[in-house]
């Protein structure tokens, strides 16, 4: 009878174990959201008032061209392992 008892009472516990917060959750959060807001360039291009550095447009568009055709190319089949297929002769 003590088994009935304690195991609804231990789930409970466990359940609300992981709804607890600490201070080391909430540091963690503040430096990933912080690592992340490092990696964007330019967080507000909207409100920038100047163009932004770079290639010119006649240039971008050999690199977006090399770019596009690697992603046209088709992949070639490598002889790798099938699992659960057989060939019919």
């Amino acid at each position: 009878m003590k088994i009935l008892f304690y195991t609804p009472l231990i789930g409970l516990l466990l359940l609300l174990a992981g709804c607890i917060t600490t201070d080391v959750d909430q540091e963690y959060g503040k430096g990933q959201m912080s690592n992340w807001d490092m990696q964007i360039v330019d967080p507000a291009p909207a409100v920038a008032e100047q163009t932004p550095e770079g290639l010119a447009g006649i240039d971008a568009e050999k690199v977006m061209d090399t770019r596009n055709k690697s992603f046209g190319e088709a992949t070639t089949d490598t002889g790798g392992l099938t699992i659960g297929t057989i060939e019919a002769k």
